[in-house]
């Protein structure tokens, strides 16, 4: 019995968080006076630079951790992969422009 309690607990927990959630979501579009989407599906061009080109990639937010941690022969090998990839970079912008056309 104590366990039903508990999980309807949870549930009704969730669900409250959820519509809080929502709430803020809703009063924050409205502060923002648009009617452009909040959340839209991203083109392959801007994923590829949200996760390798632009300059606040991930790709650069971990070689920015790699550079700050203490030096060793796991941090150096991973530092080599990501650095070896910038090679590769011209040949996937190559790519993506062709797929585009």
């Amino acid at each position: 019995m104590n366990i039903a309690i508990e999980l309807k607990n949870l549930k009704d927990s969730k669900i409250s968080n959820i519509a809080i959630t929502i709430n803020k979501v809703v009063r924050i579009l409205k502060q923002m006076n648009t009617d452009a989407p909040p959340i839209r599906k991203m083109r392959d061009e801007e994923v590829f630079n949200a996760l390798w080109s632009s300059y606040d990639s991930v790709k650069y937010q971990v070689i920015e951790v790699l550079n700050t941690m203490e030096k060793s022969d796991e941090t150096e090998t991973c530092f080599n992969f990501i650095s070896s990839v910038d090679e590769d970079d011209a040949d996937s912008d190559e790519h993506m422009k062709n797929e585009d056309e």
